[in-house]
Parts: C-alpha cells; structure tokens; sequence
C-alpha cells in the first residue's frame, strides 16, 4: 500500500496484506483505499454510500477509545461460576421458548411460532436495558444478586460488565443463530448509535461496523457455546 494504516482500523495495518483480506468482494487500484468498483459495476452510488460509511466507521474509532484494564489484578473478584451459571440458565430459558408446545397448533405452524417467539424475547433482553444488558447497573444486580463491579475476571481474564455483556450475547446467541447474524446485531447496535444511515453498509466495514474490542468479545462468546457443544465422533 502506498498510505499507512489507520491505527483506529487495525485491518489497514498491515501494508502487504489485500482489500482487508476481502479480495473477492473488493478491489484496491492505487493502493490507497479498497473499493467495490469492479463488483459494483457502474452502481457508483453503492460504492460512494460505501466510502462514506467506512469514513464514518473511522472516525468513530478515533473519538470512541477502547476500555482500560488494570494490570494488577489484586483484590479483584472472580466471578466466573456465577456468570457461567446465569448464561447457562439463560440457555436453558431460550430452549425452553423454542421447543414449547401450544395446543391446537400444527406441528410447522407451533415451529414458526416458536422461533418468532425466541426472536423477539433475544431481541428484547439483548436491547439496551434489557435483562441482559448487564452493563447497565440495575441489570447486573437482577441477574447476579450484586452490585456491579468496576472490573472482575471471568475465565482467568479481567474485564469490566460491557465486555462480558457482550460475551454472554455471543454465548446465548449462538445458541440460537449462525454467527453472522449475532456480527451483524453487534453492528447494527453501535452503527445505529453513530450513524443510522449506514446500517446497510455493515457487511462491508470491518468488524461488521461494530468496536474491534465488542466484535472480539461477542467472538469469544460464540467460540465458547462452540467449544462446549462441538459433537463428540
């Protein structure tokens, strides 16, 4: 590349590497910036609405700084079997809406039912002050019993309630929907904070439009149901 990286989008570090690692979605002709030219054809308009919402991803990042953790670790709880245990009831009560019966129904039309029911209670203790939106204080104490902590370690890495609330979302989540859909959500949750206009643009920004560091947790969340739930031959 002929420009150096953007240290707000990590993807642009890294001088050799191609269109973000995207090279069957995007192009890069001059080296400065990927694009969706060629993709796109002569829908220029797509790929401006692209541009313009990837500047605006940046300068998001630039003015939203990730969180700090302390180093030392003294004196901070370890609340890793409560949590474990609170996601695992949350599991269990997603399961128990999606496998209900409801009397005088046909078999597909109780499955249809049933899935629009599991979507619409995720959406609504997913959503900002919700029953699992425990980086809300209230929130925290209703599903643990506790005050909120400042930062606590869970699974032997210290973190603070933001982060793990995005954990558990991609540990119940994956429960229920492929992991594109739970990116997606994660975006479209910190695009519509910034700049709703570019909710369409998501599958083309890094990271899905959402925080490297939220992207990343909701990541561990998913890769933790996997790892616990991957079949044994």
């Amino acid at each position: 590349d002929v420009l150096k990286g953007n240290g707000a989008v990590p993807e642009t570090m890294n001088r050799y590497s191609y269109c973000w690692n995207s090279p069957l979605g995007l192009v890069d002709l001059d080296g400065k910036l990927p694009t969706s030219e060629v993709a796109l054809g002569p829908f220029f308009w797509v790929q401006k609405y692209y541009e313009d919402a990837l500047k605006s991803y940046e300068e998001q990042r630039r003015t939203v700084p990730a969180p700090e953790i302390p180093e030392n670790l003294e004196g901070i709880p370890d609340y890793t079997e409560e949590v474990d245990a609170w996601i695992h009831e949350k599991v269990v009560e997603f399961r128990t809406i999606k496998n209900a019966n409801v009397v005088g129904m046909a078999p597909k039309t109780i499955t249809t039912f049933n899935e629009l029911n599991v979507l619409i209670n995720f959406y609504n203790q997913v959503k900002t002050e919700g029953a699992m939106d425990i980086k809300q204080a209230d929130k925290w104490e209703e599903a643990f019993g506790f005050e909120q902590p400042t930062y606590f370690i869970y699974h032997g890495e210290v973190m603070e309630p933001g982060t793990l609330g995005n954990i558990t979302f991609g540990y119940v989540g994956a429960s229920l929907y492929p992991d594109w859909a739970l990116y997606y959500g994660g975006g479209a949750v910190n695009m519509k904070r910034w700049d709703i206009k570019y909710i369409f643009a998501l599958p083309m920004l890094p990271y899905y439009g959402d925080a490297p560091e939220d992207y990343e947790a909701i990541k561990k969340g998913i890769d933790m149901w996997n790892q616990e739930n991957q079949c044994v031959d």
